[in-house]
């Protein structure tokens, strides 16, 4: 089956559309549905085409459209069949394997198909009040409002089985998803949820959410970016340095560190396997693991990853490596590379000053963004809640930032989107190696409101010696601190290794106890 997710025309278009590719959709809103109900006379062909096929077969006919339009284009004039013809080859060609955003089309749906309904029955009736049929008026007048509400009522019952059938059988998969053990640590990431990343200042937050744009777009999702802090110049450069992995600003040397993985055995000379990189060499004093620089001819080994467990312990090291600056050409090369796989404009960007705009404004973009592009988001990434301006009408600063991220909730849910964002810790936060909920800055009750909370943990900050601090070894621990749905355990974390100066957040990752 095809599956949409962006239509570039009418509502109209988008319930046509829904109905061909979301078996799903046309269950929901098949009694809804009447040819009469549409404008234009192709419309209402598709849909009595579209219906006939659903009431024999019980599923949307997805690609089988192509071979209806042939069997019935005779129905159609010349210029009918062309736009028939653009409009299927728009959805096979552009949306395949795309997923149709039902829960957030369906009530626009619904509302349309309703007014649509009236302004029928009050065509029927100004034709009998014409005729002077007074019998069929009463007819129509008595019953419109029966008949309407049966067809596009949101009220359901458990004994209709045709509930049953409008969901049973879904595949329960994440949205979006991470590479590496990053992806298998991280929860299923779903629709109509708002996650938040939480971090002390200059934790890379900002880092973090691109990198949940990015993983979206790469997955297929529509993603909308929206930046309270950096100017698009700004967002656009780190884009293209995430993307490129190249750094745009020169260096003296052009010399990167990179953390690579490694094995504990290897690291303390302890491994037994022939295949061992490093045989003979320790970079451990005591039990404090040294500089890498003073230990150049340590080769990282991973050679028993995925082979034997118990044989390999995960941990890390560092190599140095030069790499020249972006180039213009380079980076508009990676942009069409990276559009060439998940399709052009796929990632929307907008900034706003610090403090200065409300989740409502927030909410007026989008719906422009729809109504002149018809751009329906699957993640909207927004750096970051915590200066989002607030509703001073609401008294105290705590209420205001929690009535802000309950309003970033609702958007989650009537979108049926992914909400994610990131929140500022407390002032003690920057001095912990652990983050927990108690470091939620504000208002508490942000905690009950997300759907799951990621905290940036740093440890060892306060170590004589920098080289057992995480951040001289580009190190950072994600762990799982608040989860509406589905299960964590505390104290499991996933160590990601990154490489800022390049905007890679996430270069390798392993899950580890702490």
């Amino acid at each position: 089956m095809i599956h949409v997710e962006k239509i570039d025309n009418t509502i109209e278009e988008l319930i046509i559309t829904g109905i061909i590719v979301d078996t799903g959709f046309l269950q929901n809103i098949d009694r809804a549905i009447r040819p009469e109900y549409f404008v234009t006379d192709v419309n209402r062909i598709l849909v009595s085409w579209i219906k006939e096929y659903f009431k024999e077969n019980k599923v949307s006919p997805g690609e089988e459209i192509t071979d209806i339009f042939r069997l019935n284009q005779g129905e159609l004039d010349e210029d009918e069949s062309k736009t028939v013809r653009i409009f299927l080859n728009k959805i096979s060609k552009e949306y395949e394997g795309r997923e149709f955003n039902s829960e957030y089309v369906l009530p626009k749906a619904f509302k349309y198909l309703e007014l649509n309904a009236y302004d029928y029955k009050v065509k029927l009736l100004k034709r009998e009040l014409r005729r002077g049929n007074l019998e069929k008026v009463k007819h129509i007048f008595n019953g419109a409002t029966k008949d309407i509400f049966e067809q596009v009522t949101a009220w359901k019952s458990l004994s209709d089985i045709s509930l049953l059938q409008s969901w049973w059988g879904e595949k329960q998969e994440p949205a979006m998803s991470f590479p590496g053990e990053l992806g298998i640590y991280m929860p299923n990431i779903e629709r109509g949820r708002l996650y938040a990343m939480l971090g002390p200042p200059k934790r890379g937050k900002s880092y973090w959410l691109m990198e949940w744009a990015y993983n979206g777009a790469w997955d297929g999702l529509n993603v909308v970016f929206f930046s309270l802090e950096m100017a698009s110049h700004e967002v656009d450069a780190r884009w293209k340095e995430r993307i490129s992995a190249k750094a745009i600003m020169p260096r003296r040397n052009r010399e990167f560190t990179i953390p690579v993985k490694d094995c504990v055995h290897n690291q303390k000379n302890t491994c037994q396997i022939e295949q061992c990189t490093s045989p003979g060499t320790c970079v451990y004093e005591d039990k404090l693991r040294e500089s890498y620089d003073d230990h150049p001819e340590h080769v990282a080994c991973t050679y028993c990853e995925g082979i034997d467990d118990e044989l390999f312990k995960p941990t890390y090291w560092m190599e140095k490596t030069t790499l020249a600056r972006l180039s213009l050409k380079e980076a508009s090369t990676t942009q069409e590379q990276f559009d060439d796989h998940v399709g052009k404009d796929r990632i929307r960007i907008i900034t706003y000053p610090i403090a200065s705009a409300t989740v409502q404004d927030l909410e007026n973009s989008l719906n422009e963004l729809e109504r002149h592009e018809n751009f329906i988001p699957d993640l909207i990434v927004i750096d970051y809640a915590d200066i989002l301006k607030e509703d001073l009408k609401l008294g105290d600063k705590r209420h205001r930032v929690g009535d802000n991220w309950q309003k970033l909730s609702r958007m989650a849910k009537v979108r049926n989107a992914i909400v994610v964002t990131a929140s500022q810790g407390n002032r003690s936060s920057a001095k912990k190696n652990r983050l927990d909920v108690d470091d939620v800055s504000e208002d508490f009750s942000k905690v009950m409101t997300i759907d799951g909370i990621f905290a940036i943990n740093e440890v060892n900050f306060d170590q004589p010696d920098k080289w057992q601090v995480d951040k001289n070894w580009q190190i950072q621990r994600i762990e799982t601190i608040a989860l509406r749905y589905g299960k964590f355990t505390p104290g499991l974390q996933c160590v990601v290794m990154n490489d800022l100066a390049r905007a890679q957040i996430h270069i390798d990752s392993y899950i580890s106890w702490k």
